[in-house]
C-alpha cells in the first residue's frame, strides 16, 4: 500500500471510530478524536463550532434530541499529502426528533493531521446538505 496508503487509511479510520461514537451514543469518546483547535463549518462555510468541546457538545445534543432509524455512508473518498489528509463521504440518514421524522443527505468532508501519536479532526464541514421532513 505504501506510505501515502497507510496514512490515508489511519484518516479514513479515524472518521470511521467518530461516526461510530456518535450513532452508538457515545459522544464523551469522541474529544479523543479532535485536536484541541478542531473547528466545523456548516454550508457557506459559517463556522459553526470551534474547540474540541464544543464539537462534543454538537454531538452530544444531536445525539440526545434525535433517534438515528436508517444511515449509510458510501462514495468514501480520501487524500493524504504528507501529515494531513482530507476525508470525504456521502451520507443519507432519517432521524426522528420531537416525534417528527427527518431526511439527511450530503457530503460530510473532514481535515486531519497525521501529525503526533494519533490522527486529530482539525476541521469539518458538511456540503450539499438537504434535511427534510419525511411524510408519516
Amino acid at each position: 500500500m505504501g506510505e501515502a496508503g497507510d496514512r490515508a487509511k489511519s484518516a479514513r479510520a479515524l472518521v470511521e471510530k467518530i461516526n461510530r461514537a456518535w450513532l452508538e451514543k457515545r459522544p464523551e469518546d469522541l474529544s479523543a478524536f479532535f485536536h484541541p483547535s478542531v473547528a466545523m463549518a456548516l454550508p457557506g462555510f459559517v463556522v459553526y463550532s470551534e474547540g474540541a468541546a464544543s464539537m462534543v457538545r454538537g454531538f452530544e445534543e444531536f445525539t440526545e434530541s434525535c433517534t438515528v432509524e436508517s444511515h449509510s455512508f458510501t462514495d468514501w473518498h480520501v487524500h493524504a499529502a504528507d501529515d494531513t489528509a482530507v476525508v470525504s463521504f456521502h451520507f443519507e440518514m432519517v432521524y426522528e426528533r420531537d416525534g417528527k421524522r427527518f431526511q439527511s443527505t450530503g457530503r460530510d468532508l473532514w481535515v486531519v493531521s497525521l501529525s503526533g501519536p494519533s490522527p486529530k479532526a482539525v476541521w469539518r464541514t458538511l456540503i450539499d446538505l438537504t434535511d427534510s421532513p419525511v411524510e408519516p
